[in-house]
């Protein structure tokens, strides 16, 4: 389950790796989720086993520390590319 989540980290990665921040935040996070949407176009089994990953997380909690690894690596992910947007933005409006 560790190598699945991974392997979405590494998915996600890739897509948002070019995402033009210094178009703004509203550019980025619609770059983000046409890269997902390809993502789960290119490998539609993807979707049922992010799905899978997360129920299997949820039910191995606490056990499977999991959930509270992949969930916050997500978010670091996008943040990052969100928060230079977002940042990006702010300095060509003033």
């Amino acid at each position: 389950m560790e190598a699945a989540a991974e392997a979405w980290l590494k998915n996600l990665s890739r897509f948002s790796s070019d995402v033009p921040v210094d178009l703004g935040l509203r550019k980025a996070v619609e770059q983000v989720a046409e890269g997902c949407w390809r993502a789960l176009e290119e490998e539609p089994a993807s979707i049922l086993a992010q799905i899978e990953k997360i129920l299997w997380a949820t039910r191995n909690a606490p056990a499977s520390p999991l959930a509270a690894k992949i969930y916050p690596a997500y978010g670091t992910e996008l943040g990052n590319i969100f928060s230079a947007a977002a940042k990006t933005a702010a300095k060509s409006a003033s």
